[in-house]
């Protein structure tokens, strides 16, 4: 029975290297996204001395918005699946002779998932009205802008629930280090995705780039898995 979990863990891995780079690439996306809207943002500002509020009627907002949400869509479910089979496969050891961390993995490995996947997607449609300060000689104007931008708070906290998966799951991969049959491997792994997930706290609003580091952290991690889980397969 370990077998099949172990196989599925390695399934798992496999799969979450294209879900890491997807984790990438939502990073790229979403640095993009901020750049454009600080873009669209000192437009309107420059030109709303001329045309007044006209001026954010007139001025398209950032396409960018729109790949942001495919890109959060596509990632939702590959992190389910993802994590859930890469717990089953730290389940699959803890039955070969582990301790509670391997079930402990299995459970984050689906909850965590499930709860920051479906935040990172919901703050895409809980959006917020953007508001632009314009100064002028003697004080300010506050100028609602006709358009919304997402959640980012909401998505944070998604990417925080993601990164505490992660840490324990990397955890999980150091502790069971010794019952797998490539120590080495399963404790780079570990280390690896712990620093990941620390840096996907970052988040998208308060370091983007963090995000884009921490997901290229765990593809190293998931092919390191994918050799652990299946290399441990006949135990």
């Amino acid at each position: 029975m370990s077998k099949a979990y172990l196989l599925a863990g390695t399934a798992g891995a496999i799969i979450g290297t294209i879900t890491a780079f997807i984790g990438v690439m939502w990073g790229v996306v979403n640095a993009l996204f901020f750049m454009d809207l600080s873009n669209y943002m000192s437009m309107i500002m420059v030109f709303s001395t001329f045309l007044g509020p006209i001026a954010a009627f007139i001025i398209p907002y950032p396409s960018s918005s729109i790949w942001l949400l495919l890109a959060s869509l596509i990632q939702a479910p590959m992190l389910i699946v993802t994590c859930t089979l890469t717990g089953l496969g730290f389940y699959g050891i803890r039955k070969v002779g582990g301790g509670i961390i391997g079930v402990v993995a299995f459970i984050f490995g689906i909850v965590g998932s499930i709860v920051g996947s479906l935040l990172i997607v919901v703050g895409n449609f809980l959006t917020m009205t953007s508001v632009a300060i314009i100064p002028n000689m003697y004080d300010f104007t506050l100028l609602i802008i006709p358009t919304t931008t997402p959640n980012f708070l909401i998505m944070w906290i998604g990417f925080v629930v993601l990164a505490v998966t992660f840490i324990i799951i990397g955890s999980a991969s150091i502790k069971l280090r010794e019952i797998t049959l490539n120590s080495s491997a399963s404790s780079a792994a570990g280390i690896l995705s712990i620093i990941g997930g620390c840096l996907i706290i970052g988040g998208p609003m308060i370091l983007g780039w963090t995000i884009i580091i921490g997901f290229i952290l765990l593809f190293v991690a998931f092919i390191l898995w994918a050799v652990v889980f299946f290399s441990s397969r006949e135990m």
